[in-house]
């Protein structure tokens, strides 16, 4: 993997952008330096001292590391091909063992008004500078030699931490913080296999923790074009459509197209005036066709005609057109006193939209108890019950000094 130059190949310039974000997650050795080249002068010309060079806190032997930067002030074409890059001092210039990645502007998130190209590279525990930290294995004939490097660690393996930092509070939990921690590194693994399966580079855990950047109904901008962007997973559907006040709740206005891995998605362009087609609090569902065998206990049968509309075949049963509430919806109130909820677009003006004030974070869960609450309304840290054991110990002293007093 040392000397694998990329496949130069010429291609033309097209729409150009500002800039480019990129967030490379890999494991890199200690030491180790990383860079985006490409066939484009922007990226160096495939020349890795005149690349893009990624920033990230020092890599550690057997850890994954984030590495990011942006691409300033340069032109890129519409379409362009690169690969990455590391440099140590032990291995030189170590190039990305595959096809050169290919990378549309188009198909990019842009999540902060730059398309950001999410990558997962995984070189070192394919590398001699692994395979030199291994200690020596048997060859088989009860010698012990260097031989075949020991099996490389899970590339998951210490992201996820499961010690109790010396937390009294946590030890009488190890053992299921361990369990845990073992159930999501394998599905992070998991993930990462079905995404090279696709031809699809991993997610990684940055991509897996900021997926809602591009599902469920989202304001990006596609080069110079901003608008709503709608996306929802629904492998088994044969159809799908995007419904609401927007469009009078015709299932066949807004149609989406179906995706690699069963996901379902439209993007609709604001107007040339800079309106958006979907208003602020407006209501939206998501409308699927299902096979009539589905185990769906809802839903209208299609007629025959229907069914030769959206280009599916008549079967029996018919399939059914079904409503659904978007699972990757950003907000949703309650529809009547039912307690059923419907989705509504969130695109508050300028003045009324939440401001970050520490960057980026990224939120493992937040809960609010409301079950508590005396009336119905909006339950906030502030408003939740305290049930620390401080807070216990002082409701015990309290009921105890007003039973001796009583």
């Amino acid at each position: 993997t040392r000397d694998h130059p990329p496949q130069a190949t010429a291609r033309p310039l097209g729409a150009m952008a500002a800039c480019l974000s990129v967030r490379v997650t890999t494991d890199l050795p200690p030491g180790a330096t990383l860079w985006l080249c490409g066939g484009c002068p922007a990226l160096g010309g495939w020349d890795p001292a005149r690349g893009l060079q990624l920033e990230g806190p020092p890599p550690t032997a057997g850890h994954i590391t984030v590495f990011e930067a942006t691409l300033h002030g340069k032109e890129l074409p519409e379409s362009f091909e690169c690969k990455l890059v590391w440099k140590s001092d032990s291995a030189g210039l170590v190039w990305e063992d595959r096809p050169n990645r290919v990378v549309r502007l188009v198909d990019l998130p842009v999540p902060e008004d730059a398309p950001l190209l999410v990558v997962s590279w995984r070189p070192y525990a394919l590398s001699a500078d692994f395979a030199a930290t291994q200690p020596a294995t048997s060859d088989g004939d009860g010698a012990t030699g260097q031989g075949s490097p020991a099996p490389p660690k899970a590339p998951w393996m210490g992201v996820i931490d499961s010690s109790t930092h010396g937390d009294p509070w946590l030890e009488a939990h190890r053992p299921s913080l361990a369990a845990r921690a073992a159930r999501a590194t394998a599905q992070l693994c998991r993930l990462d296999e079905e995404s090279a399966a696709i031809g699809r580079a991993p997610l990684g855990l940055d991509g897996v923790s900021s997926v809602y950047d591009s599902f469920g109904l989202v304001r990006q901008r596609r080069l110079a074009q901003a608008g709503w962007l709608f996306r929802e997973w629904a492998p088994a559907a044969l159809a799908a459509s995007l419904v609401g006040d927007f469009n009078g709740w015709d299932t066949h206005a807004h149609r989406c197209a179906r995706e690699e891995g069963g996901t379902w998605s439209i993007f609709l362009p604001d107007a040339e005036d800079g309106t958006p087609v979907i208003g602020h609090e407006a209501r939206y569902k998501l409308c699927l066709v299902i096979p009539g065998s589905a185990p769906a206990a809802d839903g209208e049968a299609l007629s025959a005609d229907e069914c030769s509309r959206l280009g599916l075949a008549v079967s029996s049963p018919p399939p059914r057109r079904v409503w659904r509430l978007p699972a990757w919806a950003r907000c949703c109130r309650p529809a009547g006193s039912d307690g059923t909820l419907e989705a509504v677009a969130w695109n508050p003006p300028p003045d009324r939209r939440h401001r970050w004030r520490h960057g980026r974070v990224r939120w493992h869960e937040a809960v609010v108890w409301a079950h508590e609450a005396s009336a119905p309304g909006l339950s906030t840290i502030a408003t939740a019950p305290d049930s620390s054991p401080q807070a216990a110990a002082g409701s015990a002293a309290a009921a105890a000094t007003a039973a001796t007093a009583a």
